[in-house]
């Protein structure tokens, strides 16, 4: 099979093209548990399927990457930490290269305007530690992509969505960044000139 022929049917990642992404980004269904049951409401598996490190790792997304890309993997506070992601994307033969984005959910998109104080602006969410109130997207390699724009900012402060919902504003900096278009993995909306996958594509597509 030529490098851009769709992948076939029994693939994992079927219909998608054989090593003809220059730009993928990636959002896992990583698991992990809560320790009160206020936290459950918030926990990834009462939201969706979630699955465990191990099997992330077996997914073949080396099969979609071209020789020279970036990859954009939404992450945790506490799976930097511990360097879960580092395991991760070298099992998908990429590696680790920056924090590229940063972001900071607030609680209504004019609370800057008005409120008090920083608290009344962001969000509040769990932590077995600090309130997590951020989402991290690291930046891995595999060959050497070249960035394309040097003027693209860290963070990204918008308002928070419903559970697993990312905001636009990613892909737009990506775009800028790399100056391509790739496939965006466990992506729940479409975008122009992407490819998407996963168990909820759409979901948060704008109707009408």
């Amino acid at each position: 099979m030529a490098d851009g022929e769709r992948l076939p049917a029994g693939h994992f990642f079927a219909g998608l093209k054989r090593n003809g992404y220059p730009v993928i980004i990636t959002d896992p269904p990583w698991s992990f548990t809560t320790r009160s049951e206020a936290g459950q409401g918030r926990s990834p598996s009462q939201h969706y399927r979630t699955r465990p490190l191990s099997e992330i790792m077996t997914d073949p997304v080396a099969d979609l990457a071209a020789p020279d890309c970036h990859l954009f993997l939404w992450t945790t506070g506490p799976m930097v930490a511990a360097g879960m992601h580092v395991e991760v994307l070298k099992a998908w033969g990429f590696k680790p290269s920056s924090l590229a984005f940063v972001w900071l959910k607030t609680n209504d998109p004019d609370a800057i305007r008005y409120a008090d104080s920083w608290d009344e602006v962001f969000f509040m969410g769990n932590g077995f530690t600090t309130r997590q109130n951020a989402e991290l997207v690291i930046l891995a390699r595999r060959g050497a992509p070249k960035r394309i724009a040097t003027d693209v900012r860290q963070v990204i402060v918008t308002r928070r969505w419903e559970h697993s919902r990312k905001p636009a504003e990613l892909r737009r900096r990506v775009e800028r960044y790399t100056g391509a278009k790739g496939v965006e993995l466990y992506s729940r909306s479409s975008g122009p000139g992407w490819d998407v996958w996963g168990d909820e594509v759409g979901k948060f597509d704008v109707v009408g």
